[in-house]
């Protein structure tokens, strides 16, 4: 009597979706107990060999570090057993004083500086670092706009156009009793132009600071969104050491 529509991509997604749910709906929660330890480790003076063991214990032999121990099991969901590992651990102490370290590994990362911000990535962080949701964050990005705060905030872009002095913009920064500081480093040696992403639309490039306010309330949402603008744009301009 009709026609029915199908989307070959949409169909299997809506599965996808649906069966997340379910088992979300059917869960039933288990109670579960783990093993947590926090040891003060003293802290490596910048001459001493990294393959020499650290013999200090005592926290007024120098600075230490707190380092917070993950348990090889993560977790038990029998408390009786984890009681008896845990009084072994406790036995351990008592008779030895202290644990036995058995193994040292050493595994340096890094992490590319940012591209520069595309609505999406904008959208996204707003709603994992400042909690507000991405209409609200994207309301309040056209209010900066029209104000004359940021560059236009719907775009996919994430490159800066080359038309645009971006250490000019980094420079309007320096009045800021926020992130002043760490402008006047980035016009002291440490700017290097922000990275080139795959995408660009054409328009004027990914959203950017144009001015600094001279007083916005740090509770207000939009101070909040124009803070975590600038900072992360100042991380892409950011030279790598």
């Amino acid at each position: 009597e009709g026609i029915l529509s199908y989307g070959p991509c949409q169909f299997p997604t809506l599965g996808f979706v649906v069966q997340r749910w379910l088992r979300q709906r059917n869960f039933i929660r288990e109670p579960f107990w783990t093993i947590n330890c926090t040891i003060c480790v003293p802290m490596r003076a910048s001459g001493d060999d990294a393959d020499q063991p650290l013999i200090k214990s005592d926290p007024e032999d120098g600075p230490t570090v707190e380092v917070k121990l993950h348990w090889g099991r993560n977790r038990l969901f029998d408390h009786l057993v984890t009681t008896i590992l845990y009084d072994r651990c406790l036995q351990h102490v008592r008779e030895f004083g202290g644990g036995i370290v058995t193994q040292v590994s050493h595994n340096p990362k890094s992490r590319w500086r940012p591209l520069p911000l595309s609505t999406v990535e904008f959208a996204k962080l707003a709603s994992s670092k400042l909690r507000i949701d991405s209409r609200q964050a994207m309301r309040i990005a056209e209010e900066l706009y029209n104000r004359g705060m940021i560059s236009y905030p719907r775009t996919e872009t994430d490159r800066f156009n080359p038309t645009i002095d971006l250490l000019e913009l980094v420079r309007l920064q320096q009045g800021s009793q926020v992130w002043g500081a760490f402008v006047n480093e980035l016009l002291q040696g440490k700017f290097t132009q922000a990275r080139r992403g795959n995408h660009d639309d054409g328009d004027e490039g990914a959203s950017a600071s144009r001015r600094a306010p001279q007083f916005v309330a740090a509770a207000l949402p939009s101070w909040q969104c124009i803070s975590h603008s600038r900072q992360y744009c100042s991380t892409s301009k950011l030279m790598v050491a």
